[in-house]
């Protein structure tokens, strides 16, 4: 429809202009030939020529005096046709010089070339954002799917030690072990309720407490209402995942991990502290290096804007904190 409308409206003023100057009967056939002429050398052009040379043009610089070639031959086409259909349909119209029809072909291919070139750019941005979306999507499930081998192996040791010792704890690391393994495997979709996020955050540090055992401080405070606000999935574990890789796996005794989460109708805020034993490099979304938080900030980006969240980090000699805001509002 758009093409139809593009020609309609390219047609329209010669249309009128003939039904004036030469009349119904000797216009119509004349005006749709060259109609029919101008539209085979636009789509020559638009399909054919400039597909040819953007596809071989870096391979082959010569291919590119082919557009040249046509114009000259679509001008001297074009003078060649007028002069026929006057003959034939016995107008008065004279032809113009071959130096008009080449100026008047230029303007024409050139914007023939536009909107096709225009319309190659405009393909090609599409491609090359759903190359990323795709990129980033499987960046998320191999977040989403990745679980550090150290913590699982440790977790399953430390269950078999609590069965044979009969430990009452040993249903709740299954339980809380399922509960982490059904949220990491479910459907992904692209954003999940906050309470789903902070359970899954929930069953992670309960493991990582029977884990370490009393030697660590961990603790989560949540302060405010969780109603039915919604965040990408996988959005706060990279800061929890990199405070125990970072902080505790280094010095777990009298080391600590503290969490804190503030929530409105329309904003999250998130702090996360943990000690260091010695001074480490971590990735900032300044460099935006590491998987974990590289995925994170671009996911945010896409969903939310630049304007929309915050991320801060600051690295000190004994411990490391990061500050994450996030504006639900749509």
């Amino acid at each position: 429809m758009l093409h139809a409308a593009f020609w309609l409206i390219y047609l329209l003023p010669d249309l009128l202009n003939g039904l004036i100057n030469f009349g119904k009967q000797s216009v119509t056939g004349y005006q749709f030939i060259l109609l029919a002429f101008s539209a085979s050398i636009f789509y020559s052009l638009t399909e054919g020529i400039l597909p040819f040379c953007l596809k071989k043009g870096q391979k082959y610089k010569h291919v590119w005096l082919l557009p040249f070639a046509f114009w000259i031959v679509a001008s001297y086409g074009n003078m060649q046709l007028e002069s026929f259909i006057a003959r034939s349909y016995h107008l008065d119209a004279q032809p113009s010089d071959f130096i008009n029809y080449l100026v008047g072909m230029f303007w024409f291919l050139l914007i023939a070339a536009s909107i096709s070139l225009g319309q190659f750019w405009y393909e090609k941005q599409l491609q090359a954002k759903d190359v990323e979306n795709l990129l980033i999507k499987a960046e998320l499930a191999n977040l989403r799917y990745r679980i550090s081998p150290h913590f699982l192996f440790n977790t399953l040791n430390n269950l078999y030690a609590l069965t044979l010792a009969k430990s009452d704890k040993a249903p709740q690391v299954v339980l809380q072990l399922s509960q982490l393994m059904r949220y990491m495997l479910e459907d992904e979709p692209e954003k999940v309720y906050l309470q789903q996020e902070i359970d899954y955050l929930k069953s992670y540090l309960e493991l990582e407490k029977i884990r370490l055992g009393c030697a660590a401080t961990i603790s989560m405070n949540i302060c405010g209402e969780i109603k039915d606000q919604k965040i990408p999935p996988m959005t706060l574990l990279p800061f929890v995942e990199n405070s125990f890789k970072h902080g505790l796996s280094h010095s777990v005794a009298g080391g600590y991990v503290i969490i804190e989460i503030q929530v409105t109708d329309k904003e999250l805020f998130f702090y996360i502290e943990n000690s260091l034993a010695k001074p480490i490099t971590l990735p900032s979304p300044a460099n935006k290096t590491g998987i974990g938080l590289k995925n994170l900030y671009r996911r945010l980006e896409l969903l939310y804007g630049k304007e929309r969240f915050n991320l801060e980090i600051e690295k000190q000699a004994d411990k490391h904190c990061v500050n994450f805001y996030l504006n639900f509002q749509e």
